[in-house]
């Protein structure tokens, strides 16, 4: 599965990265490859929102009304496979749990929240789905559009972000106030967090 997760801030420069992950892959660690493709550093609460359901840091809700009632009334022949599972009928579902292609089964958008108080807002995006029997565990950094961001720096990073792009040299020279990385060095990030192999 190939995921593009782009900021939500119509007024800023494109900002985004684009991951691969292969669908067996738990959403907790599609929020730490997140993490450290941005260069943020996993320090406050998190969310994926698709809708139907919800992730927070330790357990997965339900949004869906009509999935509510569902349960409500025991009508499990109604529910998928997934929904069917003791722990997610009682809405105790733990997030490590969750895997990718449980969660974007029906979907094709999704949105990640960062930090409740900067409030970084992503758009994830399934641009294409890859086989799910392929033998290959790696997740990967395709491609990187924009500046990582800043940890606890939400109100000054746009400023930040127009300065460097207005001043490109700046860019080029290493003397803009941000930090401008590449595939390869998000890749060793994950490699250093075990979640990419050079082997592939």
């Amino acid at each position: 599965m190939i995921i593009k997760a782009t900021l939500a801030d119509p007024t800023l420069p494109e900002i985004s990265r684009l991951i691969r992950i292969p669908e067996f892959r738990q959403m907790a660690q599609l929020h730490k490859a997140l993490q450290l493709a941005f260069g943020l550093t996993d320090s406050h609460l998190y969310k994926f929102d698709g809708g139907i359901y919800y992730i927070t840091n330790d357990k997965l809700g339900i949004t869906d009304d009509k999935l509510k009632q569902k349960q409500q009334l025991k009508h499990w022949d109604e529910l998928s496979p997934f929904e069917q599972q003791p722990d997610f009928r009682h809405k105790t579902l733990k997030m490590p749990a969750v895997l990718l292609m449980d969660f974007f089964s029906n979907l094709t958008h999704a949105t990640y929240v960062y930090d409740f108080g900067d409030d970084w807002r992503f758009d994830l995006e399934v641009v294409d789905i890859e086989d799910p029997y392929e033998e290959n565990p790696a997740i990967k950094v395709l491609d990187v559009q924009g500046p990582d961001l800043l940890e606890d720096g939400h109100i000054e990073f746009p400023a930040l972000v127009m300065a460097a792009y207005e001043e490109p040299e700046t860019i080029l020279d290493g003397s803009a106030q941000l930090a401008f990385t590449t595939p390869e060095t998000a890749n060793y990030k994950l490699f250093l967090a075990k979640l990419y192999d050079y082997s592939y």
